[in-house]
């Protein structure tokens, strides 16, 4: 390797403390909040994660570079720390798979990184001292100017960055035929935070900070989700009241790190800056639901009150860390929102808390069987492909369809399930998929089309009163409307007044009926909401 003569470099502290370094390669200079991170891997991951946006990072693990880079490990489309500060920089890396060097990588997004700084000394005084602002440069011999430049950096505190880092423009990640839809609001999101959402069968629609919950609303999703991002939580008064929106309707929603802070706020709990503040991919927390502990990633400056918290009759506390007690997650009691200050997306660091995911998704699951229980009803659930003995063996008063994705037809045991139970005459209610299947149960086809319906305003008349509805739908697939006219055993009771499709059907002589849309309303108007009573009470008279 051929001998590289590097230019001296500084930190300045504002309060006027210097330590000394060389410079990796490239000259000038970088403000920003100076803070530092124990992790020992995932440096790329670090420097590419919105919530780092402005900030000096220093990193405490002795060596960074050695593993080189990989585009895949991006957490966002570029670098969003302000520079690097570190003790040994390796310019060659050994990693097979990796794409370049971290030189060539800060090159490529013109960052700034210092080296062969006494780190350690550094993170004690700062951990003495405090998170605070800081300038890196190569102009050595003019501290006096870069004094005066310091000195007009805006605090962290107060501090709205969201908007630096956020998304211009809607946009979606996933398979849009995926079973559940997620409105994210971007307050500096991470793409492994959308993978693992992904990767759990659902379809995502990324919005930028400043939306309205009208044009989350408008993309009919499943659930909700709030983004961790950088800087102060206070000043992002429009995510404050997407979230009180949300959480009024009583939709699933699920907020990390700074959204985790958005849903505080949102709940009269304020928030307030850390001393330093925790990052690392060590942090122990303990969750007060399972009391299990969980080694976590965290990073952040914000915390949410404690007191507050606990004096707040609407929130409950359900993990804390263990280092300090601060609040590390919270849930919204009676309400269908829960958060956590951390990153269960573990990237980098360990995988304790990624059941979270699973957590939100099961939630936004139980939206429609909540609307069942609610009707004093108690539910058990079944695999997909289970037998009508399974299902009877829970000696259940009535059978339900759920909705789903796809195309109903490779379905055969679950029309099945649908054909053992009308023979039965026991009480069966359908909705989407589930309405599809019920139909092929009966020699009715089912057809892909052109668009399919997906909103929440779409028209269907209800045939039996002759009154019309403001629907919610998410289908892809129909069923033939010829040959359920021309079938004896069934009637129509309900048609998309925009296509005339068959939006509803019920088997003659028969206790079961069905439904093309979603009634439980999640989201969505409550027209058709009545039709969880309407089971109900063909289960009582059965």
């Amino acid at each position: 390797m051929k001998y590289k003569q590097r230019k001296k470099a500084l930190i300045l502290l504002e309060d006027g403390t210097i330590f000394y370094g060389k410079s990796i390669g490239k000259d000038g200079t970088a403000f920003g909040e100076v803070c530092f991170n124990t992790g020992t891997t995932g440096y790329q991951e670090i420097f590419t994660d919105p919530s780092y946006y402005g900030q000096l990072m220093v990193t405490t693990n002795a060596h960074i570079g050695n593993y080189g880079t990989k585009e895949d490990e991006m957490e966002s489309e570029d670098v969003k720390i302000a520079g690097l500060i570190c003790k040994n920089f390796s310019f060659e890396y050994s990693r097979p798979a990796g794409d370049s060097s971290l030189e060539d990588f800060f090159e490529k997004y013109n960052t700034l990184a210092i080296a062969d700084v006494d780190t350690r000394a550094l993170v004690s005084y700062i951990r003495d001292n405090g998170a605070m602002n800081a300038v890196i440069s190569t102009e050595v011999d003019d501290i006096d100017n870069l004094k005066k430049q310091l000195a007009e950096q805006p605090d962290m505190k107060g501090l709205e960055l969201a908007s630096k880092v956020s998304t211009k423009e809607p946009y979606y990640f996933g398979d849009e035929n995926a079973t559940y839809k997620i409105a994210a609001l971007d307050i500096g999101i991470k793409k492994n935070i959308l993978r693992n959402l992904a990767k759990r069968d659902a379809y995502i629609k990324v919005f930028p900070y400043n939306s309205k919950f009208e044009d989350l609303e408008a993309f009919n999703p499943d659930g909700y989700f709030l983004s961790n991002g950088p800087g102060d939580p206070e000043p992002l008064v429009e995510a404050q009241a997407v979230a009180k929106e949300i959480i009024a309707r009583n939709k699933p929603l699920f907020g990390i790190c700074l959204g985790h802070q958005v849903i505080a706020l949102a709940n009269g709990i304020s928030t307030y800056k850390m001393h330093n503040g925790h990052r690392g991919i060590n942090h122990p927390v303990k969750n007060l639901i399972t009391g299990k502990g969980e080694i976590t990633s965290q990073n952040h400056g914000f915390a949410i009150n404690r007191e507050e918290t606990e004096a707040n009759e609407n929130v409950e506390i359900t993990h804390v860390h263990l280092n300090d007690d601060t609040v590390a997650g919270i849930k919204i009691k009676n309400k269908n929102c829960f958060s956590v200050q951390y990153h269960p997306e573990a990237s980098p660091g360990p995988n304790d808390s990624v059941y979270l995911f699973d957590q939100f998704i099961e939630n936004i699951k139980n939206n429609i069987l909540r609307n069942l229980a609610k009707r004093d009803a108690y539910i058990k659930v079944f695999p997909y492909n289970s037998k009508f003995e399974d299902l009877e063996a829970f000696n259940p008063d009535g059978y339900f369809l759920s909705n789903g994705p796809g195309d109903p037809e490779p379905l055969v045991e679950a029309q099945a399930v649908a054909k053992e139970i009308i023979a039965r005459n026991k009480p069966l209610f359908g909705i989407c998929l589930g309405h599809q299947v019920i139909a092929l149960a009966n020699g009715i086809s089912t057809y892909k089309m052109h668009n399919g319906h997906r909103g929440i305003n779409h028209p269907v008349k209800n045939l039996i009163t002759g009154k019309g509805e403001i629907t919610s739908q998410n289908h892809g697939f129909a069923i033939n409307r010829e040959e359920t006219e021309a079938n004896d055993n069934v009637e129509i009771t309900h048609v998309h007044l925009n296509d005339n499709t068959v939006a509803g059907i019920k088997i003659k002589d028969k206790n079961c009926f069905s439904v093309q849309y979603h009634p439980e309303a999640s989201p969505g108007p409550n027209d058709s909401v009545y039709l969880f009573d309407q089971f109900i009470e063909n289960i009582k008279n059965n």
